[in-house]
């Protein structure tokens, strides 16, 4: 379809606009210093991998950041300065340094230098083309690597004698174009020629610096005379735009509409390429919301994923920031933000907001952004108590708002807040619910009963167990379906409402049904499925005749286990928007596939408060952070794309990524011995959101049953796993798309051979058994007679000393009392004559009592008492707060060395076995 020229002049003033509106919702800069693990700090080029990862190349490093880590490759002591890096179709990547080209293996991590005798001169800028020939801009020309063979260019001729690069960029066109000291000049990669257009700044101090293409247009950039613009259609040069520092140290563009211009001394422009028109800059002046660490920019790069990336001369690291609005954004006006503001409830009128925490309740003008606080608090508003606000409610021209705090009702005419006098009573009470019937009529769900203020009259009648049927005084939600039915959710049930006899009963509820739980929401689709939200965290729909009903639960995620679900919602195209803990998740209208959005998407929390939609259709959501709005209809709400990426993996405590990277790259099978059995996983999301606010989930199939879920961390552990096959995979929080995976195996300790070998060596020793059998009964006989004369020998040593049968039972009980109640074992220094004087006896015939009456000896008793005092602590307490050796000496083990001895006699495993036996069955 081809459009006119007022069409395309229309289009294009859209384009602008649109430009504009997303340049007012840009947020904050983000440094990257050496607390993030940077070890040089003046970056002087970027580059975006095919992976995602970030580049950046400082004096002799280069630096590969994911969001969170700095992982560093250094090169040698002669590199001065890295100026170009760049990716080749195997992955590895591509430096030009001050010193030449080097190579980085992604496969081993090595560095090494090539063609280190044809290209020895400073490399200023490179490129690779769709069919990955590498072009290297140097001081001594243009060389080109294709299929491993190296050529060089000429670009001076007799009228043209500058033959050093500066500067490169690729047309789609299959043009090269070549910033140099002279001018530009042109490569045509098919034909291979060269042409030259010769531009000579005016003085000698006076220099280009850097090059950036949109369509048929070059930008360059100067250190002297700011920016000129270079038509590739006719060859023409032009003054392109001033911003006020003449002194251009690097050029970017989205490719589309945009440039970005870093500058030395004023930092970052952003120029609106179709009416050369300034939209925002940013300094380090510390003006607005968004600031560089540093004004000296040396380099700028704006990626796929629409980020902006800032280094600077001054080694204060590096700056990055969103350059577009992700799916949802903060809300702000001129005067008022609601930046790092704790939302818990809001409500969206018509040009104004209301939004609540516990602290206060705060009405925001969308007119003029005036905002209005109201505080609790005895000494700032009497009738205001402390609280979360947990509904609101339009009704007779005011907004009804009730919760922990009572009841109110707001006036947007005048901005007042004041008491809801109809229900002053209520000032005590917590208000859980407001909605309001056919009629009129003002129900309020509270935890002193059901509330009816009449519409007509304008009394108050009130439902309690004491006069109804009502199930329980603390009433949750209340709600009116398309049948007339009108359910009542108490803390011990749902009932019904009859208006008619004005008195509550309790529906002939299917067996399974969700009737005796303690619903919080109720909301019916647009089918007439009536959907319940209870017990925290679970949700259940039923049809309208309650007779097909089941549990919401996602595919790997059953329940939203340990999550709370507050409040569902289901836009205009039947998508579902379950609002909770783990922020907004979407699900279809068949609640078969869910999806989160999260932090990812621009929500500065991972967790939602409350949502809503506006009568135009967009979703509102808040949290901790503030409060958002969907910067799309909810229905073209989209997530954010990155690619999910294994950092690291470390055996034993060693990394062994670079032996594993072709491994993981191509998806096959990592061996392991059988030793290497301790294994950490180390993983990003490549969106480079705040690490902390990051969600993922992994599980480590052949091993875990359910999903781990981790809020800011990017690793996770497995310890003494058993020799087997298994397969970790970790993706993003509730997103089936977005995953990464490694297969390895941890080998047995012994072979299919070498198992057969031991066979044969133990078939071969068979014929030693008969003898060894013999052997074993002889030495059995001299046991029992060995045993025979020590029984005499211990008559023989107490024959002065006999104790009768009642005087033993009567010690022994003693005893039981001083080990079960009285606890003496754990004193660690506890002696036999101690205990013999606790039970009234002499040493000897507490000896005489262990020896012949319990047969065993004193330490043997003693610390089996203090074994199964170890194996309470385990169970009953957060041991793992303490060491094992603390936990063994609290058991009153004075020798750790003692306790494991013990331990194993007692139990027939040693401690940390035990300890690994008891997680297993608590998980």
């Amino acid at each position: 379809m081809k459009f006119t020229k007022k069409q395309n002049r229309i289009a294009l003033l859209f384009l602008c606009l649109l430009s504009s509106s997303l340049m007012a919702q840009i947020g904050t800069f983000r440094n990257v210093n050496n607390a993030d693990g940077l070890l040089n700090w003046q970056i002087n080029c970027f580059f975006k991998d095919k992976d995602g990862f970030i580049w950046t190349g400082a004096k002799n490093l280069v630096q590969r950041f994911d969001g969170r880590f700095i992982k560093i490759y250094g090169l040698p002591n002669g590199v001065t300065k890295i100026n170009a890096i760049n990716e080749a179709h195997d992955g590895n990547i591509y430096v030009g340094t001050s010193n030449g080209l080097f190579i980085i293996s992604r496969s081993n991590s090595t560095v090494n230098q090539i063609y280190k005798t044809e290209i020895s001169k400073n490399i200023l800028s490179t490129c690779i083309d769709k069919k990955y020939n590498i072009y290297v801009g140097t001081e001594d020309g243009l060389f080109i690597i294709s299929q491993g063979k190296l050529k060089a260019v000429q670009i001076q001729d007799t009228n043209f004698p500058y033959n050093q690069v500066l500067s490169m960029h690729l047309a789609s066109n299959g043009v090269l174009w070549l910033l140099t000291p002279g001018g530009i000049s042109s490569y045509t990669i098919a034909s291979e020629t060269i042409r030259n257009y010769p531009f000579l700044l005016p003085y000698r101090n006076i220099y280009f610096t850097s090059m950036t293409g949109v369509g048929q247009n070059l930008y360059i950039g100067t250190a002297g005379l700011g920016i000129y613009s270079f038509n590739t259609k006719n060859g023409d040069f032009k003054n392109y735009i001033n911003v006020g520092n003449d002194l251009i140290t690097c050029l970017s563009t989205d490719g589309k509409l945009q440039l970005y211009i870093g500058t030395s001394g004023t930092g970052v422009f952003f120029i609106s390429i179709p009416d050369k028109k300034v939209l925002r800059s940013f300094d380090s002046s510390h003006k607005g919301d968004a600031y560089l660490t540093s004004s000296m920019v040396t380099t700028l790069l704006v990626d796929n994923q629409g980020i902006l990336w800032v280094g600077n001369s001054e080694e204060l690291g590096f700056d990055f920031m969103f350059l577009y609005p992700k799916a949802f954004t903060l809300y702000r006006t001129p005067s008022f933000t609601t930046d790092n503001l704790p939302v818990h409830r809001f409500y969206i009128g018509d040009n104004f907001k209301l939004l609540s925490n516990s602290h206060c309740i705060i009405y925001v003008s969308d007119n003029n952004g005036n905002s209005k606080v109201f505080e609790s608090g005895i000494g700032k508003a009497k009738f205001l108590r402390p609280g979360n606000v947990l509904s609101f409610i339009s009704y007779d021209n005011q907004i009804i708002l009730g919760g922990e705090c009572g009841i109110y009702s707001f006036d947007p005419l005048t901005a007042s807040l004041k008491i809801f006098e109809p229900m002053e009573f209520l000032d005590k009470s917590t208000i859980y619910n407001l909605t309001i019937d056919k009629g009129g009529n003002l129900l309020v769900a509270s935890s002193m009963g059901l509330h009816i203020l009449d519409s007509k009259s304008k009394q108050v009648r009130t439902y309690n167990t004491l006069n109804s049927h009502l199930l329980d005084d603390v009433v949750r939600f209340v709600y009116f379906d398309r049948k007339g039915r009108t359910w009542i959710c108490t803390n011990k049930g749902i009932c019904f409402w009859d208006s008619k006899v004005r008195d509550f009963k309790t529906g002939k509820f299917p067996k399974e049904f969700i009737n005796d739980q303690q619903v919080h929401f109720m909301m019916e689709d647009r089918n007439g499925n009536i959907l319940f939200c209870y017990n925290t965290n679970k949700a259940f729909v039923t049809d309208p005749s309650l007779k097909n009903f089941k549990k919401i639960c996602t595919e790997e995620d059953a329940d939203f286990t340990g999550n709370w679900i507050s409040k569902v919602l289901q836009d205009a195209s039947g998508t579902f928007w379950f609002i909770g803990s783990r922020g907004a998740i979407k699900a279809d209208e068949g609640l078969t596939t869910f999806r989160l959005y999260s932090t990812t998407e621009g929500l500065m929390e991972p967790y939602a408060t409350d949502g809503c939609f506006d009568k135009n259709g967009k979703l509102w959501l808040s949290n901790n952070k503030g409060l958002y709005s969907s910067s799309s209809l909810s229905g073209r709400i989209q997530r954010s794309t990155a690619s999910m990426v294994i950092t690291d993996i470390r055996i034993n405590g060693a990394s062994e990524m670079d032996e594993m990277y072709d491994a993981i790259k191509n998806g096959s099978v990592i061996k392991l011995s059988r030793y290497k059995n301790n294994v950490e996983f180390l993983f990003s999301l490549l969106t480079y959101d705040k690490p902390d606010l990051m969600v993922y989930e992994c599980k480590l199939k052949g091993y875990d049953t359910d999903w781990h879920i981790l809020r800011g961390l990017n690793n996770f552990d497995y310890k003494n796993l058993k020799a087997g096959e298994y397969t970790f995979i970790v993706r993003r929080n509730m997103d089936h798309t977005c995953f990464k995976e490694v297969h390895f195996e941890i080998k047995p300790l012994f072979s299919t051979l070498e198992i057969i070998a031991i066979l044969l060596l133990l078939s071969g020793s068979g014929w030693f058994y008969y003898r060894y059998i013999r052997a074993k009964k002889q030495k059995k006989s001299e046991i029992l007679q060995k045993l025979q004369e020590d029984k005499v020998g211990t008559e023989q040593k107490y024959r002065f000393n006999k104790i009768g049968e009642n005087e033993a039972n009567a010690i022994i009980s003693k005893l039981k009392i001083c080990m079960d109640e009285k606890r003496l074992y754990l004193n660690e220094e506890l002696k036999m004559p101690d205990l013999a004087k606790e039970v009234g006896c002499s040493n000897q015939t507490l000896s005489q009592i262990f020896n012949t009456f319990l047969n065993e000896n004193y330490y043997d008793f003693i610390n089996r008492y203090r074994v199964e005092e170890f194996k309470r602590i385990i169970a009953t307490t957060d041991y793992s707060k303490l060491t094992l050796k603390a936990n063994a000496k609290k058991s009153g083990f004075s020798s750790y060395a003692s306790f494991f001895r013990s331990f194993k006699e007692q139990t027939g495993i040693t401690p940390n076995e035990f300890i690994q036996n008891f997680e297993s069955k608590k998980s």
